[in-house]
């Protein structure tokens, strides 16, 4: 697989979530710009360390040890993305992205969705469901995000959510 050549991205400091991964130069639409790589585990095991990530957040811990980093291949496996040399780990979600992740033959790779600019920041929409992306808020600034890190087909659950939230708070 090719992919874009490693001197057109770079990780920095991003608005949407600590740090990010930026085009240093032109990606056509439909360039496979990276593999999202990591260890390869039964979902079982995510699971029980996505439940750990949790309680380290709730305990107050901060910086990688609380980032979301799994991947969810399917309803057997996950990607832990948390390994050295994952940079794409860092791509923030997005309501409004300008890539994909896509898997092939068991790979994830993230795929330009449009053509992005030098100095744009990669995106990607995580795809969460309703009930696991309430617990994930959302920082895009997109006109259309929900405030929560949703796929985008649940996004109207997350609608009718806030609004039944807020007349119930009214009364």
């Amino acid at each position: 697989m090719v992919t874009v050549p490693d001197d057109l991205i770079e990780a920095r400091g991003s608005v949407i979530h600590g740090r990010g991964v930026y085009a240093r130069g032109f990606i056509a639409e439909g360039e496979v710009v990276m593999e999202y790589t990591g260890e390869r585990i039964p979902l079982g095991e995510a699971v029980r360390r996505e439940q750990l990530r949790q309680a380290r957040e709730a305990a107050g811990e901060t910086g990688d040890v609380v980032c979301d980093y799994l991947y969810i291949l399917d309803d057997a496996w996950a990607i832990d993305g948390r390994g050295d040399g994952n940079v794409a780990r860092l791509i923030n979600h997005h309501c409004e992205p300008n890539c994909a992740s896509d898997i092939w033959d068991d790979r994830v790779w993230i795929v330009a969705s449009r053509d992005i600019e030098a100095g744009e920041e990669l995106s990607f929409d995580y795809g969460y469901t309703f009930r696991d992306g309430l617990g994930h808020p959302c920082r895009c600034g997109a006109p259309s995000c929900v405030g929560y890190i949703v796929a985008r087909h649940q996004r109207w659950r997350v609608r009718r959510w806030l609004r039944e939230r807020d007349a119930a708070a009214v009364r």
